[in-house]
């Protein structure tokens, strides 16, 4: 669409539809108001809208299309929906000003690439229904210091998380089977002194001494984005994964000299306190309120099971 001076849309009640790619490129474009009749975001919908702030997404949405969200670059927070289960690959890839993203109870997958480059990424809260994390799903998320997959996860794609450079904490349980290669893959100190590559073919995110990584079908969709003070500030953090003894993600940390911490059995926790459900080695009020929260079927995802 490209309208170059759209700054604000209110898409009335009625519409039920939006195709693919409607506002991609509208660059002034600052706030959405959707219509309540959505059931899908369209892949590439808002792509590219690099000046949107804001937009609430109806509660009727239960899909994110690729590329939805792709590139909007000054969005901060993003509230997804209850009833949304799918987010596709790339959906919001390149948010760099994305902070916290909170995804609902339903989710069953995140697709390949679907946080790629979100730098200012801090936090992620992984639902119990999910089952796959895709390939590159938060790599490049230099901000993420700590990851806790639930106990639903079977499979986490090759690259999913390389270039976190924050990220010193895993916790994954033993419901997964499946560590692609490069998952938890770091990258060269001193990222903010070169250059960074984006390639829009495959909306993955690299810097140039990992160019050799990707595959890519043309030369031409290879971006140079050198990096300046809108980056943030990154020191490099060596990661521990927290594990079960025999597990998939100890056999990974084993092959791929990563240091890794067993979890006592029977607990889902990193501290291996019984009642220390939240991980952060003591027994305190929090852990009481997320028992509650738990009981109340409101927990925090990745975070109960060791209140035994």
């Amino acid at each position: 669409m490209e309208c170059k001076r759209l700054k604000s849309v209110t898409i009335p009640d009625s519409v039920t539809y939006l195709g693919s790619s409607v506002f991609t490129g509208c660059t002034t474009l600052e706030s959405v108001k959707l219509s309540s009749s959505l059931n899908e975001i369209k892949s590439n919908l808002f792509s590219e809208c690099k000046k949107l702030k804001s937009i609430s997404i109806p509660s009727s949405v239960t899909k994110i299309g690729s590329s939805a969200f792709s590139g909007c670059g000054t969005i901060e927070t993003i509230t997804l929906p209850a009833n949304v289960t799918e987010i596709e690959s790339a959906a919001f890839s390149s948010c760099t000003s994305l902070k916290n993203i909170s995804l609902p109870s339903g989710v069953t997958k995140i697709g390949d690439s679907a946080f790629c480059g979100c730098y200012f990424l801090q936090s992620i809260e992984l639902p119990y229904s999910l089952t796959e994390i895709g390939r590159y799903a938060f790599a490049n998320c230099y901000s993420l210091a700590e990851v806790t997959i639930p106990n639903s996860v079977e499979s986490i794609g090759s690259y999913a998380f390389s270039d976190c450079k924050s990220l010193s904490k895993v916790t994954i349980p033993e419901s997964v089977k499946s560590i692609g290669s490069g998952a938890f893959k770091g990258g060269p100190k001193g990222i903010n002194e070169t250059s960074s590559y984006y390639d829009s073919s495959t909306s993955h995110l690299f810097s140039g001494i990992n160019e050799s990584h990707y595959s890519r079908t043309s030369s031409a969709s290879i971006t140079r984005i050198t990096t300046n003070s809108s980056m943030p500030v990154i020191t490099t953090q060596e990661l521990t994964i927290y594990c079960y003894e025999g597990s998939s993600a100890e056999l990974y940390a084993l092959d791929n000299d990563i240091n890794y911490v067993l979890i006592k059995s029977g607990s889902d926790s990193s501290s291996g306190i019984c009642g220390d459900v939240d991980g952060d080695g003591t027994i305190t009020s929090a852990d009481a309120l997320e028992v509650l929260r738990f009981t109340l079927g409101m927990a925090t995802a990745g975070k109960v099971g060791n209140a035994a």
